[in-house]
């Protein structure tokens, strides 16, 4: 696109006007290669929206225009949004299902340890998955009355995070003799996990940082796993 913005002809490469129909031919010869990219026709909005200031900065050309607005539209028409269907759960049944012996046993696999964890964490912090894939576990620290207080990397920002806010310190409060306890889980399993690379939750098989994608699928296996077991209770009640 810079190279519409850019005159070829000059040495100085000095910015020149360009008329609507060659940027909306620009932006027709590319939708094909952006929806073989499985490009959505909001992550193109996106773009546009992201050059609309330098392109009406150094060309004039207002992309509120409504031929770039029928545009997308089209692009949209042909390449609609999927929909996917919702996940639902019962939040009572599945901390139900955390009670198990198979997620409370001194021999408890590290991998059941980290659904618990994961979920207990997400519950008692309220951060996304995104967020907590990037809880440092070199960063935690223990305060007097129990809590647990978990740092992001250095190296993470927050979506709201600006020079003028700085999201609170993340705390996690002790349940008193309670098997659900998030601060007993997390010790649980920062105990039974090691890792050398300083995040908080790993892989239990390749001991890799989980990313958030794989934040996402270690919910969607616990949810997964709760189905499950609430489908074999229900084959096997009377």
């Amino acid at each position: 696109m810079l190279v519409l913005i850019l005159d070829p002809r000059s040495s100085s490469a000095r910015l020149t006007q360009q008329c609507p129909g060659q940027w909306t031919h620009y932006l027709s010869s590319i939708s094909p290669a952006s929806l073989q990219k499985n490009f959505a026709s909001q992550t193109i909005a996106s773009y546009k929206s992201a050059l609309a200031l330098p392109i009406t900065e150094a060309t004039g050309l207002d992309l509120s225009d409504p031929h770039f607005t029928l545009l997308l539209k089209s692009l949209f028409l042909e390449k609609p949004l999927q929909r996917f269907p919702e996940i639902r759960w019962n939040l009572t049944e599945v901390l139900q299902f955390l009670r198990q012996p198979r997620f409370r046993n001194t021999d408890t696999s590290e991998e059941d340890l980290l659904h618990k964890c994961l979920i207990l964490t997400a519950l008692a912090t309220g951060n996304c998955g995104a967020e907590m894939a990037t809880f440092s576990r070199k960063s935690i620290s223990h305060r007097q009355d129990g809590s647990i207080v978990l740092a992001v990397r250095p190296d993470f920002l927050y979506k709201n995070q600006s020079a003028n806010h700085t999201p609170s310190s993340i705390v996690i409060h002790p349940l008193a003799r309670n098997q659900l306890c998030p601060v007993l889980n997390l010790t649980q399993y920062l105990a039974k996990s090691t890792t050398t690379q300083g995040h908080l939750f790993i892989h239990p098989v390749s001991r890799r940082l989980l990313n958030p994608f794989s934040t996402g699928c270690v919910f969607c296996d616990m949810c997964e796993s709760w189905l499950s077991s609430r489908a074999r209770n229900r084959v096997c009640s009377p």
